[in-house]
């Protein structure tokens, strides 16, 4: 007969699993007394957890996710799968700052979700490449119409001080955005750099009253005054005015000393830019081909709208350390600096994205164009019939534009304009019928 006897023993895992639960344990309580601390504090917008998840849903273009109450303490959550921000009873209703803030953390899930999925959708072709962020690339197919048109790359409200990037711009042209965002981290860290080189530089030379030179020279001449106060020193150790120029002597070491600290930050700063690298240059004859072939299709287009070719397209890299961007785009066109004109080249730009062979690959075949043609009559019919011959030829866009019917009946009664607007006319706005019954005033 033979016997069992369960045998027990350490298995040095289960360390790692104590400290799991310890850590966790440790997080849950940090948790629930800062949520508790700040639970009793009242926001002062007034608003409950339920409203600010749904206005900052809405701020952010969301309106298929769904804010629901569910039971319990802290068991909010964002659910992927039935688009909803669930929010516990201590939160659904509650006007505390802890409760707002727990509604924002969870409307941050749906706000990644939202973005993940558009993403995935528009760059499905890529294979993982980099791209640009789904806002990025939306800033020149969805135009501001407060950015006046007056710029191909200024795609927002012209009152932002909003920095340009061209990353989507690069990213449909073909360009590596890795190289692009390696050389902008570059500038950035030149100017950082150079930003306490200067802050140093007005400090040794106050403000710019004295030069370098000059300051070298008042450390030598300290160096030596300090030197002849030491040998001093020994001579009148037993001298009653001893201990004064020994207050002296300190006050000199201690000038001496910064003075020293920011010359050697000096040195250090113009040896750090000295070896810095200069910014990467994008080789653009890589893609050669593309630029070529998309500066075709801007002269086909512009040809075709103005009846001339009297327009260019370039793209150039700068290797200037102080420039904001590595990378210069240029569209220069005939008349150039004229209202009218700075729109039609904002729209021949566009169209060429959105119809060029390649670089509508990486296109989302979608564009919106918000009162755009505050045009010259010729230039307004030349666009929209240039936008017919394109529906002949592609079934696959879709183009979105606001237009004052007004300014093109004349133009449809003689058959001008070879598209059919009523067919093509999605949305019509009047005094009597005005968009979601609202009165718009631009500020």
């Amino acid at each position: 007969m033979y016997g069992y006897m369960p045998m027990y023993y350490f298995d040095p895992t289960y360390v790692l699993i104590i400290i799991g639960v310890l850590l966790s344990m440790g997080a849950s309580a940090k948790l629930n007394a800062t949520y508790g601390r700040y639970s009793s504090v009242a926001s002062r917008c007034g608003m409950t957890g339920a409203q600010a998840a749904q206005r900052i849903l809405q701020s952010q273009g969301i309106y298929d996710v769904t804010v629901r109450h569910v039971s319990g303490r802290l068991t909010d959550h964002y659910d992927p799968r039935s688009k909803t921000v669930n929010l516990s009873d201590t939160v659904y209703g509650s006007t505390s700052i802890a409760a707002i803030g727990v509604a924002a953390h969870e409307c941050g899930h749906a706000i990644q979700d939202a973005r993940d999925y558009l993403t995935g959708i528009i760059f499905s072709k890529l294979n993982g490449k980099k791209v640009p962020s789904f806002r990025n690339l939306f800033s020149i197919l969805m135009r501001d119409e407060r950015s006046e048109f007056t710029d191909i790359i200024k795609c927002h409200d012209l009152t932002k001080k909003i920095p340009d990037d061209l990353s989507a711009h690069l990213y449909l042209l073909g360009f590596s955005l890795e190289a692009y965002k390696n050389t902008i981290e570059t500038i950035r860290e030149i100017e950082a750099v150079s930003t306490v080189l200067t802050k140093e530089k007005k400090e040794l030379t106050q403000d710019g009253k004295k030069k370098i030179s000059d300051v070298r020279a008042e450390l030598n001449a300290l160096e030596d005054e300090l030197q002849k106060l030491e040998d001093a020193i020994e001579s009148f150790k037993t001298n009653e005015s001893f201990n004064a120029m020994e207050a002296d002597l300190i006050e000199l070491e201690d000038l001496l000393d910064q003075l020293r600290k920011r010359q050697k930050a000096l040195r250090y700063d113009y040896e750090k830019i000295r070896k810095m690298p200069k910014p990467e240059q994008i080789d653009d004859r890589e893609i050669k081909k593309i630029i070529d072939d998309f500066t075709d299709t801007i002269l086909q287009i512009h040809e075709f709208i103005m009846g001339n070719k009297e327009c260019s397209f370039s793209i150039q890299t700068i290797d200037k350390a102080r420039r904001k961007t590595p990378v210069e785009l240029t569209l220069r066109i005939y008349d150039d600096g004229s209202h009218s004109v700075d729109r039609t080249k904002v729209f021949i730009y566009d169209m060429a994205l959105l119809f060029n062979q390649y670089t509508r690959d990486r296109h989302p075949l979608f564009l919106v164009h918000d009162n755009i043609f505050d045009v010259d009559q010729d230039t307004l019919v030349q666009c929209l019939n240039y936008l017919y011959k394109q529906e002949e030829q592609y079934q696959d866009f879709q183009y979105i534009l606001t237009l004052n019917r007004d300014k093109i009946e004349s133009e449809e009664q003689r058959k001008l304009i070879q598209m059919n607007i009523d067919e093509h006319q999605v949305a019509v706005f009047t005094k009597k019928k005005k968009f979601l019954g609202r009165d718009y005033q631009e500020k």
